[in-house]
């Protein structure tokens, strides 16, 4: 009776321990068919987005080139960039521009006739060379261009290339080059006016500038007008006068 008990009881063991067995394997199946299950529901919520960045395409080295494959040090700014700086003239966009000087009247290497200029690293207003629409500017080698000419409002991109670029332009090239593209004109009418009063950008005076442009199509010819109109009213000293008892 003893032998038969204990072989029940370890019968009844190795049948425990098979049951556990087997609930361990069903466990696990179970846990790896929710980790499949959660790894298939994470892929399918997954959601990947291919995100292009806009080339940017140089054109004041004479010939067109993405940014990236230009050596010479080159900065792009762009009609987004002035609208959030808040410049009304091309003076006001180059003024917290780095590697450029802005030179007035009778600074070293300035015209005399010009009211203001830029100089490229240092290098004179008469060694930048000025290109509109990658066209050189008429009449601007003994004579450094007037930034005043051009509102900012008709400017889509300035292409600044800082080093010499004589090989391609010429003398008047050794500091870099300063081209600037305007807007194309559009099928549709576009028009905007925007006025600023404050003080100047050399804080000696009261300025009031107002900007307008129209843009469209007539038939077969598109047109692109821009105007810019500003008046100073420059700050003036005021003699001081002795009020004390006695004063003269």
């Amino acid at each position: 009776m003893k032998t038969n008990t204990s072989i029940q009881q370890v019968y009844k063991t190795m049948k425990i321990r098979g049951m556990h067995r087997r609930a361990l394997c069903c466990s696990a199946g179970a846990i790896g068919c929710a980790l499949g299950a959660l790894s298939a529901f994470v892929q399918a919520g997954t959601v990947t987005e291919d995100v292009t960045l806009e080339t940017i395409v140089v054109t004041a080295t004479r010939t067109e080139q993405a940014i990236e494959g230009v050596t010479a040090s080159v900065l792009v700014i762009t009609a987004d960039d002035i609208q959030k700086s808040g410049a009304q003239t091309l003076k006001e966009v180059f003024q917290n521009t780095p590697g450029l000087i802005l030179q007035y009247g009778t600074f070293p290497s300035a015209s005399s006739t010009s009211k203001s200029s830029v100089s490229i690293r240092g290098l004179g207003a008469t060694g930048s060379l000025w290109l509109l629409d990658g066209r050189r500017l008429s009449g601007e080698v003994k004579n450094p261009y007037d930034m005043d000419r051009i509102p900012a409002s008709m400017i889509e991109r300035i292409e600044i290339v800082k080093g010499p670029m004589s090989a391609l332009y010429g003398a008047d090239a050794v500091g870099g080059v300063i081209n600037i593209i305007t807007k194309k004109p559009t099928e549709l009418f576009e028009g905007s006016v925007s006025v600023r009063y404050g003080a100047n950008a050399d804080g000696d005076a009261d300025q009031a500038t107002v900007n307008g442009s129209l843009r469209g199509s007539l038939g077969r010819l598109r047109y692109s007008l821009y105007a810019t109109l500003q008046s100073n009213d420059p700050y003036t000293e005021e003699e001081a006068t002795d009020t004390r008892v006695g004063g003269e």
